[in-house]
């Protein structure tokens, strides 16, 4: 028996020179559902030259008569995979790996094969495949030149083994038939049972896949993008979308650096009310390097703060009542401060282009993996580009009378959908003679097909009404024959996981960062104002003594004991209640208990009256009245806020920076 090769259907066409006349005159002709088997490139007839012939020039699988003949698709089609071809495949799968979780593997490669195979054998009865991948590593079979596993009638390689370059197409299939000087060449017979004589059957096929291209597997979810390039166009729309990343993603990144601006003029601000001050530490008024040096340091907790001399200037006034009161003011801007609409500007800032290279490019510019499998497959049954062939007139159509207005089908109702098959009623078509109702369709234009020429805007994975009507006409059977297309498509749902693990976990990260930054920030500009106060608690301003001590008080950081807190807490509500003239006898817890009092509070410092200098400028706001401050009880639950508020020496209204 002799072999003789085909020529890859993938490119036996390539670019046709037609007359534009003819294409003007086609391009009026209105789009039909098509169909053009493989031998109709080699060795073009007419459906009545094919009928007369009894598919002399068709190029497909014998059906034997006898259940143990194997031959063909007798007992289905069997096909091995190269040992190789999945590890040449995996680094080409955009999703075979997010942030180091890994998607796709050989098995889902396979897996896609399987379905692809799948989606022919749910539209014939007959046709079955069959993976002896293992057999052929079982028995250590050798490969012949070509053909792959001997054993198997179908191998599945790498385009290179095709002879092709790996870039050249996706993919592509070579097939094999026997040649004239056969003897099985008069052992022909159609699904029908029908023997012909003088058949050119194709005994073994290859298909081979790119190794040097992208690939994806997820195709519902790039079915979403790819259904925008027939609305727009593939070239106008990605330019439409690149214009429109490019301008949000810079309009979000000025109004996000606007708002860091914001906020880092509250820190600049509250940095110069705690150490700037402290520069000129020699008096010259002038500051030199090591001033900055010392100040630089201090700032990034390497060293203590100065001596607190009051004699300094810089240093009186940072402790004064009106540096305290700015500072304060700033520091309840920046500690109100929404970390997470600061997140949420960073994560429009990241996210765009991690959509963009990740999720949407691999999608709009990689090959579907499903659905070239599923084209291949129907180039191994002898199927070949409609869309190709109907520039040269080459199409046929299954149609009842052979006219455009009788076409085989109607994708929308099923119209005549059941009209050529033997069991519908009232049929016309016979299985022993499927080429009496196959005409010539010379439209230009074809419909949804799976076999149309493979790009990276795929048809689809499943079996279309065209590509049935032609594997009817090719295999008919006359029996338990296929009217409509049955697909059972799998959704893999790798792409909605993989955006969710782009988007989630960088929204995560970025909205933890921004959190601990915003309070490591908030912590470390009150420790330097706390710091500076400590240092300098007698000539500190009664605004931060009194905003230390409810604090200490309110944390309990002053003692081990809960009575310890309980008497820092009272003695700053008394020194509130003093400075406004309430009497503290009625309200001290101590004078209630029967416990040892706690040491008086003449032991800590003494508490000034603030007196504002008329000299500068401050806020005029007017004190609270006597009787409201009179009637707030200093519970030791008051929180430090309320207390301060009640003091009123943080002047000026609350302050909010909205990002």
């Amino acid at each position: 028996m002799r072999l003789r090769p085909l020529p890859p259907p993938s490119s036996a066409l390539g670019r046709p020179r037609v007359d534009l006349t003819l294409l003007l005159v086609l391009a009026a002709l209105p789009r039909c559902h098509s169909f053009v088997p493989t031998a109709q490139n080699y060795d073009p007839l007419s459906p009545d030259e094919v009928r007369a012939k009894g598919g002399l020039t068709q190029y497909v699988w014998t059906t034997p008569t006898s259940e143990h003949d194997t031959a063909g698709l007798g007992g289905g089609l069997s096909y091995a995979w190269d040992p190789t071809l999945c590890d040449e495949l995996l680094p080409n799968f955009g999703e075979r790996s997010v942030w180091g979780v890994s998607f796709v593997d050989c098995h889902s490669i396979r897996a896609a094969m399987e379905r692809a195979f799948a989606s022919w054998e749910a539209n014939h009865p007959i046709i079955q495949f069959h993976d002896i991948s293992n057999l052929c590593r079982a028995q250590n079979a050798t490969p012949p030149a070509l053909s792959g596993c001997a054993l198997a009638e179908i191998w599945i390689t790498n385009n290179k083994q095709l002879g092709k370059n790996s870039g050249e197409q996706a993919a592509t299939t070579l097939l094999w038939t026997y040649t004239a000087a056969s003897p099985n060449i008069n052992n022909f017979h159609f699904a029908s049972g029908v023997r012909a004589r003088g058949i050119k059957s194709i005994a073994r096929a290859t298909m081979g896949f790119s190794v040097d291209i992208c690939w994806y597997l997820d195709s519902t979810f790039c079915s979403q993008f790819h259904s925008l390039k027939s609305i727009m166009g593939s070239t106008e729309f990605l330019d439409f979308a690149r214009i429109i990343f490019i301008t949000i993603w810079l309009l979000i990144m000025l109004e996000t650096l606007y708002a860091l601006y914001r906020v880092s003029v509250h820190v600049v601000e509250m940095v110069r009310l705690s150490v700037i001050g402290l520069l000129d530490t020699d008096g010259d008024g002038e500051i030199e390097w090591h001033e900055v040096k010392q100040v630089f340091l201090h700032v990034c907790c390497c060293q203590d703060d100065g001596d607190g001399d009051p004699s300094n200037d810089g240093l009186n006034f940072l402790l004064s009542e009106e540096a305290s009161a700015e500072w304060y003011t700033q520091f309840r801007a920046v500690a109100n401060f929404s970390a997470c609409v600061v997140s949420f500007r960073i994560i429009f800032l990241v996210l765009p282009p991690i959509f963009w290279f990740n999720v949407f490019l691999p999608c709009w510019e990689c090959f579907d993996f499903e659905a070239a499998a599923s084209h291949e497959v129907g180039h191994v049954l002898g199927m070949y580009h409609p869309d190709q062939a109907a520039p040269l007139g080459r199409n046929y159509m299954l149609s009842l009378d052979k006219s455009i207005a009788n076409n085989r089908t109607d994708p929308e109702t099923g119209k005549l959908a059941t009209s050529v098959v033997p069991e519908a009623p009232g049929s016309s078509w016979s299985c022993t003679d499927p080429w009496a109702n196959v005409a010539v369709n010379n439209a230009t234009k074809v419909n949804a097909s799976l076999m149309k020429a493979f790009t990276q805007t795929p048809s689809g994975v499943c079996v279309f009404q065209d590509d049935l009507d032609g594997l009817n006409t090719l295999y008919p059977a006359c029996t338990n024959a296929v009217s409509t297309p049955q697909c059972w498509k799998s959704d893999q749902y790798l792409g909605l996981v993989r955006l969710t693990l782009y988007v989630g976990i960088p929204t995560v990260v970025i909205l933890l960062l921004t959190i601990m930054v915003h309070s490591y920030c908030v912590r470390r500009l009150k420790k330097q104002r706390d710091r500076l106060v400590a240092r300098n608690f007698e000539s500190a301003s009664v605004t931060d003594k009194l905003r230390i001590e409810m604090e200490m008080a309110q944390q309990g950081k002053t003692g081990k004991a809960k009575g310890a807190k309980r008497a820092l807490a009272t003695r700053g509500s008394n020194a509130i209640n003093k400075r406004y003239g309430v009497d503290n006898t009625a309200t001290d817890p101590r004078s209630m208990s029967s416990e040892p009092p706690v040491p008086p509070a003449a032991s800590m410092p003494q508490l000034k009256p603030y007196v504002p200098d008329k000299s500068e400028p401050v806020n005029t706001r007017p004190p609270l009245p006597p009787a409201k401050t009179a009637a707030v009880s200093p519970s030791p639950e008051l929180t430090s806020f309320a207390l301060i508020a009640l003091h009123g020496d943080v002047q000026g209204s609350r302050t909010r920076v909205d990002p």
